[in-house]
């Protein structure tokens, strides 16, 4: 499928307009471009400390809401996120797509080549769309697609951090695979409520040797996605082939 179809696809799913890579205008700051946004988040996803739960954060409906309530913005954004914050796909693309304008703004604005900020926006339309199929396919619950955005989102954020902003889009079939095996959500409802608190939630960039600062950045835990222990990762784990054998 083309970038063209790609985005259009988007743009029929969330009802605004996909991403370009042509559409922002270098010669403005991200804090101009993005006045509506909080000036520390926009920081923090330029340094690629932005936690994917927060992505509510970013979505205008959410703030405007917060803004008219006692407790105000403030309240809003010290609060973490959690899966009650996005019940369906539309509340989780309309600010994913927010945070993506941002990377490519930030990229737009910086030394980085034209190439590489047209693979970031391509990259990105690809996800959405992935995560579009996603939650059609499979009979797969909801609160299953929130937990593959949440470790995919935290491995791309990693890779970034290295350099690397091109690797968004590609479907990734060992963390599905790992996630039907182990799912991280225990007993949750279509409505995306989730009875696993994060930080009992292994953390799928250690177990991929990608996260190594401890504590964990995304407030989840360093143990084995197989087992929970904290002495070794997935790949090494002794109940590894038991568990395949399982399924």
């Amino acid at each position: 499928m083309d970038a063209a179809r790609e985005q259009a696809r988007v743009e029929a799913t969330v009802g605004v307009p996909a991403l370009h890579a042509n559409d922002l205008a270098p010669s403005k700051s991200l804090f101009h471009l993005f006045y509506c946004l909080d000036q520390k988040l926009l920081v923090y996803i330029t340094q690629h400390e932005f936690r994917p739960y927060d992505l509510f954060k970013l979505d205008t409906r959410v703030c405007q809401k917060a803004d008219r309530s006692s407790g105000g913005l403030d309240t809003l954004l010290s609060c973490p996120g959690s899966h009650k914050d996005y019940p369906s796909l539309e509340d989780l693309l309309i600010p994913l797509l927010v945070y993506f304008e941002v990377l490519v703004a930030y990229l737009s604005t910086s030394s980085a080549n034209a190439s590489l900020v047209a693979a970031l926006a391509l990259g990105t339309t690809k996800y959405i769309s992935h995560l579009t199929d996603l939650s059609r396919q499979y009979n797969l619950k909801w609160a299953f697609v929130l937990d593959y955005h949440w470790a995919y989102h935290g491995m791309r954020r990693l890779d970034m951090k290295d350099g690397f902003h091109d690797r968004w889009g590609a479907p990734d079939a060992e963390l599905l695979l790992e996630l039907i095996r182990h799912p991280q959500t225990r007993g949750s409802s279509s409505s995306g409520k989730s009875t696993a608190p994060l930080e009992e939630q292994p953390c799928w960039g250690w177990n991929s040797g990608k996260c190594k600062t401890s504590p964990c950045p995304d407030g989840r835990a360093h143990k084995c996605k197989i087992c929970g222990s904290p002495e070794h990762v997935n790949k090494d784990c002794p109940k590894r082939g038991s568990a395949k054998s399982q399924t």
